[in-house]
């Protein structure tokens, strides 16, 4: 796979990391990349990572979600807080 910028050689080293703990990421052909710089009181909405996030009514859809998702911190020092991840589940109450 052709390298075209930083961020392929980010992602790739990404999956490399993450396939040792989830051996389908091998054959994942897509990633998702985004990021945030806001200040650190704002804070961040809770939500699922699927492609299905923000559609309003998801009683009888078919939600995908990633074979993995990571997040990468960028910054110096003690800056923003910790990520919250839950075994919680569309079917939990």
């Amino acid at each position: 796979v052709p390298v075209h910028s930083m961020l392929d050689v980010v992602v790739k080293y990404l999956q490399k990391i993450a396939q040792k703990r989830f051996p389908d990421v091998a054959k994942a052909t897509h990633a998702e990349w985004w990021a945030h710089r806001r200040p650190h009181q704002s804070g961040h909405q809770l939500h699922y990572d699927s492609d299905n996030e923000g559609v309003s009514d998801m009683k009888d859809a078919k939600v995908r979600h990633p074979i993995a998702s990571t997040v990468l911190y960028l910054t110096e020092g003690n800056v923003g807080g910790p990520t919250l991840v839950t075994d919680q589940t569309r079917s939990s109450s």
